[in-house]
């Protein structure tokens, strides 16, 4: 008896972007099937009904066809505008606990008595090469304690006699930062900002920005030979089984400077 052939979708991985897949012919496998027992009369010479159990074994052809999903919960971004991407994380921070200078503890003021407060804890973290002070909580410095220094003007101030403060940290943001093997939802970032589009520079720059820096200084691009890579624009999943997928080995981050543009 002719059987149809028995269609089953088989899913292909690769980029989960339907436009752009490449075309992948069908191929088709025979596979033996056995049906429940089958119970068929049969007649001798004497007319009398004999039941003789069978059982049926049929050749089906299964057809595998490729079926390519897109991603419905993909994150879709028509520009790079930062007003309409996610809210950006903050710039990396570093944090200096009892911040001293020339072996003296930090004095609150940068001056004497005066440019107290964010002042000192700026010129502080701009001396060591990072940007502005986010965090710098006041401490009275006392008598069993190092005497304090300002940074610009250097006068001292002892706490035997005088009544001096310093910093209990200064948390200062990192104004340039080296991401290795930077990764995007647990997957390599992709080279690209979109499928196969804006790649390079493009994805490299709205990396840094989503974790609060202006651009990207520099960047190198390797070959993705394990595991996928993810598209930061729009979520593209690229499988290197299935097709050329490129990757970061670092992205290095700066912030604005002032001056610069």
């Amino acid at each position: 008896l002719g059987v149809a052939p028995l269609v089953v979708p088989a899913m292909v991985p690769g980029r989960e972007l339907l436009s752009s897949c490449p075309t992948i012919s069908p191929r088709s496998h025979k596979i033996k099937v056995e049906t429940e027992p089958i119970t068929s009369p049969t007649y001798g010479r004497n007319k009398q009904e004999e039941h003789r159990t069978t059982k049926s074994i049929q050749t089906i052809t299964v057809i595998l066809i490729p079926i390519i999903t897109t991603n419905t919960d993909a994150r879709i971004s028509s520009s790079r505008n930062p007003t309409q991407r996610p809210q950006r994380r903050l710039l990396d921070t570093i944090t200096f606990e009892d911040p001293t200078h020339h072996g003296k503890l930090l004095d609150y003021c940068l001056r004497f008595r005066s440019e107290c407060g964010k002042p000192a804890a700026d010129a502080y973290c701009a001396q060591r090469g990072y940007g502005e002070a986010t965090s710098f909580p006041k401490r009275r410095a006392y008598d069993r304690e190092k005497e304090t220094l300002s940074l610009e003007q250097l006068s001292t101030c002892s706490p035997i006699h005088n009544v001096c403060d310093t910093f209990d940290y200064v948390t200062c943001r990192v104004t340039e930062q080296t991401y290795k093997r930077p990764m995007e939802h647990g997957r390599s970032l992709d080279s690209c900002f979109k499928f196969e589009s804006e790649c390079g520079a493009s994805a490299a720059d709205a990396f840094c920005e989503d974790r609060g820096y202006a651009r990207a200084k520099e960047y190198a691009l390797v070959v993705a030979t394990e595991g996928e890579t993810m598209t930061i624009g729009n979520h593209a999943v690229c499988d290197p089984r299935w097709h050329g997928c490129n990757t970061f080995t670092y992205i290095t981050c700066i912030a604005s400077v002032v001056g610069s543009d």
